[in-house]
């Protein structure tokens, strides 16, 4: 089983997700030793971070597009 906890500094919401969903699998569909589960869940951690920052970051652009519309009328 591959497990690192190091996560890129500008990874893609996608990348991260899709990580995620391995991780899961690979929890889920093995015996997974104490420190390895120890690391994965580490890393699964920042990347639910990531996902978290980065929808918020996206909410936050839609609200302001959408107020930007709304101040112009449309």
């Amino acid at each position: 089983m591959k497990t690192t906890n190091a996560v890129p500094e500008e990874i893609k919401y996608a990348d991260a997700l899709s990580r995620l969903y391995q991780i899961v699998e690979e929890v889920e569909g093995t015996n997974i030793d104490v420190d390895e589960l120890e690391a994965v869940v580490k890393e699964a951690v920042v990347l639910i971070t990531v996902c978290r920052a980065k929808l918020a970051g996206t909410q936050s652009a839609v609200e302001q597009a959408l107020s930007g519309l709304k101040a112009d009328g449309v």
